[in-house]
């Protein structure tokens, strides 16, 4: 714990003596690290859901796992149509995009 204290910009402060705005600035200098099993435990998950939208993490542990160096939708969903090639460290990842939207699209057609 202390490591991850010590890690925090200078200005991050939690004191709820300091004025409402300054305790939100303080919690937009943390990235947002939700999952949806968040709000289930965390009164903090509305607000990181909320900072996490558009991210593969907002999606769950296992897509931000299987889509390591994919951080954004748009750019997942980008790959997946072939609008943008990947890089070579999103190969693997590239791949089950492209596997998983070529399934949908059969599955869709044959519906």
């Amino acid at each position: 714990m202390a490591t991850l204290i010590a890690a925090l910009p200078p200005s991050v402060s939690f004191d709820l003596a300091l004025p409402p705005s300054a305790l939100v600035s303080s919690l937009a200098a943390i990235d947002a690290r939700y999952a949806p099993e968040c709000l289930s435990s965390c009164e903090m998950s509305v607000y990181c859901r909320e900072e996490a939208a558009g991210s593969t993490a907002a999606l769950g542990r296992s897509v931000r796992e299987s889509l390591g160096g994919i951080e954004e939708v748009a750019l997942a969903l980008d790959i997946a149509r072939g609008v943008v090639s990947p890089e070579p460290e999103q190969a693997e990842a590239a791949t089950l995009l492209r596997q998983a939207a070529r399934l949908r699209a059969e599955a869709l057609g044959a519906g």
